[in-house]
């Protein structure tokens, strides 16, 4: 579901505690297949409208659903990957 928002221009930070699961998509790879989610990954990170992290304490920030701008580096959709 992340990147989908990523694809659609929202900027997207997507948390996990897993750092197989983290580096896995660092590289545009999905963890699981999924038709077109690779490329999807691939994309978001190349317009760094989708990215990782094992920070929890992004989760305590208040977020917005708006679209960002290609200036802005606001993130409007932050996602825990997996259960925390």
């Amino acid at each position: 579901m992340a990147v989908c928002f990523a694809k659609h221009g929202y900027k997207v930070v997507g948390i996990d505690t897993d750092q197989h699961v983290l580096a896995t998509l660092r590289e545009g790879q999905p963890p699981f297949y999924e038709p077109s989610l690779q490329d999807y990954i691939i994309d978001g990170l190349k317009n760094k409208n989708f990215t990782v992290t094992d920070d929890p304490s992004m989760n305590s920030s208040r977020r917005t659903l708006s679209r960002g701008s290609a200036e802005s580096s606001a993130v409007d959709v932050l996602l825990w990957l997996t259960d925390p």
